[in-house]
């Protein structure tokens, strides 16, 4: 699935932490799921937490994953 404005304009507005009722509602609606997505949902289906911060999947970039990888306490 490529990526899209409106999946990217919606990570955007949430990383900014501008205020967007219903963005999470929208994000799900799209009915697919960016790269990094896809990837914290199946590690998730697997019982396998990425975060400890309890975020959605659909609030998860590919700068979050890396970060995971970069980060050598984990």
């Amino acid at each position: 699935m490529p990526y899209c404005f409106a999946d990217n304009a919606a990570l955007a507005t949430h990383g900014l932490h501008i205020p967007a009722p219903g963005l999470r509602t929208f994000v799900a609606s799209t009915g697919h799921m960016i790269c990094s997505q896809l990837v914290d949902r199946a590690y998730l289906d697997a019982h396998v937490h990425l975060f400890g911060d309890g975020r959605w999947e659909g609030y998860v970039t590919s700068m979050a994953l890396y970060g995971l990888l970069a980060d050598p306490a984990r």
